[in-house]
């Protein structure tokens, strides 16, 4: 089956989600299955996991960032319909900080 995962963290990121993320797609692949990961973290892209959107929006002015936000998740979005063209699943952690 092909599964896409997409998640806000990944590694090199630390935390809970970036490790579970990261067991996920190890114990998927280990099973047979064929898995990308979709993410917004810093991670090294490879030819499973792809970065999508901008990593660092504006920071300072109030304005720009408001301005910027409706561009970040577009770029977001479109990032993320590339990578889950023929995907038989789509499994989003924290759709909502995505997009």
């Amino acid at each position: 089956m092909k599964i896409t995962i997409i998640t806000p963290l990944f590694p090199p990121d630390m935390g809970g989600l970036a490790t579970y993320t990261y067991e996920l797609l190890k114990r998927l692949g280990e099973r047979g299955h064929q898995i990308k990961v979709c993410t917004l973290s810093e991670s090294v892209e490879t030819h499973n996991v792809y970065k999508v959107g901008w990593r660092r929006r504006p920071r300072g002015n109030i304005i720009l960032q408001f301005i910027a936000l409706p561009f970040y998740y577009v770029t977001s979005f479109i990032g993320i319909l590339r990578v889950t063209r023929g995907c038989d699943l789509v499994y989003a952690q924290n759709p909502t900080l995505i997009g």
